[in-house]
């Protein structure tokens, strides 16, 4: 009596698995090339003025979004906002390198205050972080005086300088300057503006 065993079939991977496998590594490599290579870059550089038409279009989005930062921004007690200088910044054309990204719509507010600007940039550093901002570059002049400091929040900055490009008169008291921006990212969906393009161009982003 002859007894037979069932060999074993071995897995096999089946067409509709394989060619998954193959659909999603080549997306992830497309994506990967978009963002990091000359590939994107390239793609950017040819439809620069499709990316700058899809900017402008969101700019009210966009002020929505750093009308709502500005208003959470906490204000130092001895400081008063100066009048007529709260502005916005539109999107301005990169005409320099060619195919940059344009530039960033910002809101921005001058105050003055009697207290000392160092009190006051401590103050904004450390009501910021308790909110969750993380404080990304500070810099003072040979003497300890602030100049400036930039906070993020995921795509959201802060950023705080010790100017105002304002003509207002402000009775030669202290002056700071706050500007608040989102990354353009933070709207565009893709295709987005890629990585390389603000490794290779020196332009302002969040952070």
């Amino acid at each position: 009596m002859n007894c037979y065993f069932p060999v074993p079939k071995r897995d096999s991977i089946g067409v509709p698995s394989l060619s998954l496998g193959i659909l999603v590594f080549s997306v992830v490599l497309l994506y990967v090339a978009y963002e990091y290579t000359p590939v994107g870059w390239l793609y950017y550089t040819l439809r620069s003025d499709r990316f700058e038409r899809r900017v402008a279009a969101l700019v009210p989005e966009f002020n929505r979004l750093n009308d709502a930062v500005m208003e959470s921004v906490p204000v130092h007690p001895n400081t008063a906002l100066m009048s007529e200088t709260r502005t916005r910044q539109m999107p301005w054309e990169w005409r320099w390198p060619p195919g940059g990204p344009p530039g960033l719509v910002s809101s921005s507010a001058c105050f003055t205050t009697d207290a000392p600007l160092s009190q006051v940039y401590e103050f904004y550093q450390t009501e910021l972080e308790s909110k969750g901002w993380t404080l990304e570059r500070k810099s003072v002049d040979k003497h300890g005086y602030p100049l400036k400091q930039l906070f993020s929040n995921d795509q959201a900055c802060v950023y705080m300088r010790s100017v105002c490009n304002t003509e207002c008169e402000y009775d030669h008291k202290a002056i700071y300057e706050i500007v608040v921006y989102h990354d353009l990212n933070a709207l565009l969906r893709f295709p987005n503006i890629p990585q390389i393009v603000y490794w290779l161009e020196d332009i302002n982003r969040c952070p």
